[in-house]
C-alpha cells in the first residue's frame, strides 16, 4: 500500500509541530496494519493545513517503515520459535514416558538421535558433539504456558523475544526467558537462548550441546 509517506518531497516535510506526536505512537509498536499506515498518512495530510509549521525528517518515517516490513518477520520469527517449543514439548513427553518406564540408560540415545534433527531444523548452529538435554515434567518447553512480554529487532535478520514461562500447576513459579532469532537464508533460527537468574541478576545462556572432539592426531 502505497502513501504519502513513500512519495513526499522534502517541502512536503514542513509540517505541524505536533505531527511527531502523531508518529510516536506507532513507531512505538510492532504490530504495523495498513490501517496504521493509512492513519499516519491521514496526519500528514492534515498537518500540511496547519498554521504552525515545523520539521519532521524522513528518517523518522523510514523509521516508521521500517517496523512495517520488520512487524511480518517479527511475526515469521515468532512463530518458528513457538514451532519449536511445540515439537520439544512432543519429543519431551514421548521419551519422559519411555524414560519412565525403561530407565534413562535404555533410552537415552534413541532420544539424543531423535533430538538431534530437531537441532539441525530450528538452531541456528549445533555443534557435532553430545547434545545437552533433559526430559521430565513439566516439559522444559511448552508454547502453552510461554507467553510473549516484549520483541525487539535492530534489523531486517534479527528479532529478540521476551517471554514469561509459567508452571502449569503452579502459577507463582515463573521464569524469565529471552530468545534470539535470526534469519539465515530465508529461514528464521534460533541463535540463542536464556534465561533469568533472579539470584544472580543476570541472563544465563542455554546450551545445547558440547563441543565436538578435537580429531585425533
Amino acid at each position: 500500500m502505497k502513501s504519502d509517506f513513500e512519495n513526499a518531497s522534502d517541502a512536503d516535510w514542513e509540517t505541524a509541530s505536533g505531527r511527531e506526536t502523531v508518529i510516536a505512537p506507532l513507531v512505538s509498536k510492532t504490530d504495523r496494519s495498513d490501517a496504521d499506515i493509512q492513519h499516519a498518512s491521514n496526519a500528514l495530510q492534515l498537518s500540511r493545513l496547519s498554521q504552525n509549521p515545523g520539521r519532521v525528517t524522513k528518517v523518522r518515517v523510514k523509521r516508521f517503515y521500517g517496523y512495517k516490513r520488520m512487524g511480518a518477520d517479527v511475526e515469521k520469527a515468532k512463530s518458528v520459535l513457538f514451532e519449536f517449543m511445540s515439537t520439544m514439548k512432543e519429543w519431551n513427553n514421548k521419551f519422559d514416558a519411555l524414560i519412565k518406564s525403561g530407565g534413562f540408560s535404555a533410552h537415552c540415545d534413541q532420544a539424543e538421535a531423535a533430538l538431534r534433527p530437531i537441532y539441525g531444523k530450528y538452531l541456528a548452529t549445533v555443534s557435532q558433539g553430545p547434545l545437552i538435554f533433559s526430559v521430565g515434567y513439566p516439559s522444559e518447553y511448552d508454547p502453552d504456558a510461554e507467553k510473549v512480554v516484549s520483541i525487539e529487532s535492530s534489523n531486517a535478520r534479527k528479532v529478540i523475544i521476551h517471554t514469561l514461562w509459567t508452571h502449569p500447576h503452579l502459577p507463582t513459579n515463573t521464569q524469565k526467558h529471552r530468545y534470539t532469532m535470526v534469519e539465515k537464508s530465508g529461514e528464521w533460527r534460533l541463535s540463542k537462548e536464556e534465561f533469568y537468574n533472579s539470584v544472580r541478576n543476570k541472563w544465563i545462556t542455554v546450551t545445547h550441546s558440547k563441543p565436538e572432539k578435537a580429531a585425533a592426531n
